[in-house]
């Protein structure tokens, strides 16, 4: 069978760019470049930006008269600074909004296994998804018996099974994902839906209520998965129909962090989305991308 996907050199994967009418000032930069980011992350990733629809079609590729490889050597990496700069800033939400979830639920509930028990969760009229209900719980508890067991073999969850015989919610929470912790959230008792809320809200400075926790919880740890996979973030879109765009995760990011925090990470956006209008750029590439992000520089200002 003919391999469709043939492995390329990269002088190959070079000819190929120029047998699609892309310039190179510097080809062994280029070359440079492929070598160390990868032809499919750099070229399928972001070629969307450059190709020529006029002259495109299913089989056929072709870019925009004068489209240089260091106009997509300089997107590639606009969007790459794009995922560290959130990637910092969900992390440090990630552990505030963890913080005060796993705090609420220990208030409550004081047995050393009450995480365990499926009584010291919400029952099914309380859950957004009833259909999801006896699924979501039972993978939660199955995770977190995991975690204290120590079947990721981590040393601090040792050392209590160790020490203690046991590991308490608040030691073994960090090794939850935020993911894991989305799910903990919305499987927790109204009231202490609640109190996470206040103490978040104590934390952050911002009134918010448990919907809206929610909210920030399901959108912020897909971002956050976004970033540290590596994927496209200036583009992404997450929920069931796609409704959440950056300027959702960038208003839930607003929502669960300081303002002092949330200043300094709208300046440094506003720095990256600023080297966009770079004259080394085309015009369209600062137009295209704030219609992707759903956001600009007007509106990064209302953080500032």
């Amino acid at each position: 069978m003919e391999d469709k996907k043939p492995f390329l050199t990269i002088d190959k994967q070079i000819q190929r760019l120029k047998d699609r009418e892309m310039v190179f000032q510097d080809e062994d930069d280029a070359r440079t470049f492929l070598l160390v980011h990868n032809y499919y992350s750099v070229v399928n990733g972001y070629k969307g930006m450059f190709l020529d629809p006029d002259r495109c079609n299913e089989t056929v590729e072709v870019y925009r008269p004068g489209t240089d490889f260091y106009h997509l050597e300089m997107f590639y990496l606009f969007d790459r600074t794009l995922r560290r700069q959130t990637l910092h800033q969900l992390l440090d939400v990630e552990e505030s909004m963890r913080t005060a979830t796993i705090y609420a639920f220990c208030e409550k509930h004081r047995d050393k296994y009450a995480y365990l028990d499926p009584s010291c969760y919400c029952s099914s009229k309380d859950y957004r998804s009833k259909k999801d209900y006896s699924r979501n719980l039972i993978r939660l508890l199955s995770t977190l018996q995991g975690v204290s067991e120590n079947r990721q073999h981590k040393k601090n969850i040792g050392h209590y099974l160790r020490k203690y015989g046991h590991v308490p919610l608040w030691v073994m929470s960090k090794c939850l994902t935020f993911g894991v912790m989305s799910n903990f959230y919305e499987l927790q008792q109204p009231d202490v839906k609640q109190k996470a809320t206040e103490y978040l809200s104590e934390t952050v400075g911002h009134e918010m209520k448990p919907s809206q926790l929610r909210s920030a919880y399901k959108v912020l740890s897909s971002f956050r998965n976004i970033c540290a996979h590596e994927e496209r973030l200036y583009c992404a879109r997450t929920g069931k129909n796609d409704e959440n765009s950056f300027r959702e995760m960038l208003d839930f990011t607003a929502m669960v962090s300081t303002d002092i925090d949330m200043r300094g990470y709208a300046q440094r956006l506003s720095r990256s989305i600023e080297l966009l209008s770079s004259p080394l750029l085309p015009d369209y590439v600062s137009e295209e991308v704030a219609n992707a992000m759903n956001v600009d520089l007007d509106y990064l200002r209302k953080f500032m």
